[in-house]
């Protein structure tokens, strides 16, 4: 393998990362387009048993605002994360899986949760860059904490290191998504 090639590979794998810590920035911040901008335009949309029930962005746009409604907050933070290029065993360069780690806190229900997730991802290339083809989410565990961090007075950092911040309420993306939503605000 020459130089080119390992570089090329490189920013592949370097390109599909940036996938997975950009869908959880976006899902963190509601910004329900960019996340439906991270797959591919005939994404196939499953249903709860498995199955596929549509296809398109727009199928996964409904289905992602109806997810994101559940929950009025979460912050993931991405960890292990294994690409394989199908290229690296004879197949389609344009084609890669991987599996992702990702620790989820997040408040269901005024209950604030603690999740551990395993996506299993499909990418494929479009265009120079790379998209999800099909993102499973598997769940390791949820269990519900026992300190609810939204349940305290403003930390006014820097004076304050303890307390509740101004995120996710000052991410225009988040407050825009709650006001698109026929509640009109996140649940409590």
């Amino acid at each position: 393998m020459d130089v080119d090639d390992v570089v090329s590979r490189l920013y592949d794998i370097y390109r599909i990362e940036r996938l997975a810590v950009a869908y959880a920035i976006a899902m963190d911040g509601r910004d329900l387009q960019a996340v439906v901008d991270l797959f591919v335009a005939d994404v196939r949309v499953r249903g709860s048993d498995g199955g596929v029930v549509a296809t398109g962005r727009a199928a996964l746009a409904q289905r992602l605002g109806i997810d994101m409604a559940t929950s009025r907050l979460s912050v993931m933070s991405v960890s292990n994360h294994l690409i394989t290029l199908d290229s690296e065993e004879g197949g389609d360069p344009d084609r890669a899986r991987g599996v992702v780690y990702c620790r989820c806190l997040a408040e269901f229900g005024g209950s604030m949760v603690e999740q551990m997730i395993r996506y299993d991802d499909r990418y494929g290339r479009l265009e120079d860059d790379w998209r999800f083809i099909s993102r499973r989410h598997r769940l390791w565990w949820g269990v519900e904490m026992a300190e609810r961090p939204l349940d305290q007075p403003p930390a006014n950092w820097p004076e304050r290191p303890v307390g509740v911040g101004t995120l996710p309420a000052e991410l225009s993306t988040w407050s825009a998504f709650w006001a698109s939503r026929p509640e009109g605000r996140p649940p409590r």
